[in-house]
């Protein structure tokens, strides 16, 4: 079972600077689901074209970006905060999942929907291979 704090942090990243970040872009709650063990918690924010999985283990909260049409395999697919800065040129982010992280992430909303139509462009970029 999930503890109340976990989801309430989970939720506190989904209603607050990710819902501000894609707000006005058809994004909604696509699926809210138990991870492997019960000790984990993921939802699931989506438009159709990209997706967001804020997930928590009920110690660290953490976001991904995915195509939507890969949330079967999510985890496999996502692109997260470091990553996407480290590909930008950026420095990685202390904290996967903080507001100030959160808001960077999804200022480049529109890049990662551009990625999303471009799947090889996208597993480049998860894998670190395209330059800025």
């Amino acid at each position: 079972m999930i503890e109340l704090g976990a989801f309430a942090s989970v939720m506190a990243v989904v209603t607050g600077p990710l819902a501000a970040g894609v707000e006005g872009r058809g994004y909604g709650v696509a699926a809210v689901q138990n991870g492997a063990s019960a000790h984990e918690l993921r939802v699931f924010i989506e438009n159709g074209l990209l997706g967001f999985c804020v997930a928590t283990d009920w110690e660290i909260v953490s976001i991904a970006a995915y195509p939507a049409v890969e949330r079967a395999a999510w985890n496999r697919w996502s692109i997260t905060p470091d990553a996407f800065a480290r590909w930008r040129g950026e420095p990685p982010p202390a904290d996967q999942a903080g507001a100030e992280t959160v808001a960077r992430f999804v200022a480049r909303v529109g890049e990662l929907e551009a990625l999303a139509r471009d799947i090889g462009r996208w597993q480049d970029v998860r894998r670190g291979r395209l330059p800025r």
